[in-house]
């Protein structure tokens, strides 16, 4: 019934957008479970394609009772808002039209050409080290970072930037990972060292400090890691992906896309590390590939948009998020992304410690 009343709804927007029928292209469940870093979604994700390959667009399936109709409805405006910002260093594959099927709601999302950022990484890692292609591919990818870098810069900066205290839903979000995290603390043999280390107090005090202190607010992305961010060479053509990973700051569609930057900035910065030891970077290129990303940042944005106790304790946020979506997969993963996320609790485990531990701050 479901696979059904895709098709129906693919073949609807095929021929109401792209005037083709469903001789002209093909349809396929994206299966992106061999790579950890590569934008995994949560959600049933379909791809639509001309028999030559061309990516027409995306169907993104969501339960009815997490995404509603009249959510989908302000979700459509708002993301027409962001279409008339007038951004010059990136366009955003945005969700074009929506159908509810019983209990399932259906997205279909503009495509992105060109190739992710985590697949440029897993080029370069692919070539001969210490030849000249591999230089001028890493002076490349250094390149696409910068480029992503005033990409993200723009977005944020594009709206009428609000100052102000972070809205109460996302401060229960944020809560609501940091009580999961210490439930792990308790339970799970792995953590048992920090649970009285004094972690969350010395977080409860950074997180007070950092909503004392002016939030800047705009549109932001959610999660542009490395799989959320193409590069089209061709038509040196930055896009973002998957905005709608903004939708885990609120379930209030006017307020989508609405957070505070330093969490967007801190999630890019800290993926660039993660996909890049992940595709065999050493740690001179990742800091050069960070250092390249937050220069690019700055000169874009113009002025600085978050204090450093805001990047602290968003970096915490960031690498207890991933403590809570990596420290147990499902049976049906590889030994691969086993091992990869193994690689990505232990390092968040260790940012964690010399960011909050009290023995780590004397």
């Amino acid at each position: 019934m479901l696979l059904g009343g895709i098709l129906q709804f693919v073949n609807e927007n095929a021929a109401r957008y792209f005037h083709l029928s469903p001789r002209d292209f093909s349809v396929e469940l994206l299966n992106n479970a061999d790579d950890l870093h590569e934008g995994m979604s949560a959600h049933p994700v379909f791809l639509v394609k001309k028999h030559d390959g061309t990516l027409l667009f995306i169907v993104k399936v969501y339960s009815k009772f997490t995404v509603s109709s009249e959510f989908l409805k302000q979700w459509m405006i708002n993301c027409k808002q962001i279409n008339t910002l007038g951004l010059t260093n990136c366009s955003v594959a945005l969700p074009f039209t929506y159908s509810i099927l019983k209990e399932w709601s259906l997205t279909a999302i503009s495509a992105a050409t060109g190739r992710s950022l985590n697949g440029w990484m897993r080029c370069y890692s692919q070539i001969t080290p210490n030849s000249p292609e591999h230089q001028r591919a890493f002076t490349q990818l250094l390149s696409i970072v910068q480029k992503c870098a005033k990409a993200l810069a723009e977005l944020h900066h594009a709206a009428n930037v609000k100052n102000g205290k972070v809205s109460q839903v996302i401060e229960k979000k944020e809560a609501t990972w940091i009580n999961y995290f210490n439930y792990l603390l308790k339970n799970n043999p792995k953590f048992r060292h920090m649970q009285n280390s004094g972690w969350q107090n010395t977080l409860m005090a950074l997180a007070d400090k950092a909503y004392n202190t002016t939030f800047h607010t705009a549109y932001v992305h959610g999660d542009p890691s490395p799989g959320n961010i193409f590069f089209d060479e061709k038509n040196d053509q930055i896009t973002l992906i998957d905005l709608d990973h903004a939708l885990s700051s609120s379930m209030d569609a006017n307020e989508f896309a609405i957070g505070p930057i330093s969490y967007d900035y801190v999630t890019a910065f800290e993926s660039l590390a993660l996909t890049g030891r992940a595709h065999g970077l050493h740690d001179q290129q990742i800091r050069a590939l960070q250092s390249a990303f937050a220069d690019a940042y700055r000169q874009q944005a113009g002025k600085t948009l978050f204090t450093d106790t805001q990047l602290r304790y968003h970096t915490c946020l960031f690498w207890i998020k991933k403590i809570i979506q990596f420290h147990e997969l499902p049976d049906y993963f590889s030994s691969e992304l086993n091992r990869q996320a193994h690689a990505v609790v232990t390092e968040a485990i260790e940012k964690l410690e010399e960011i909050l531990l009290v023995k780590q701050r004397i």
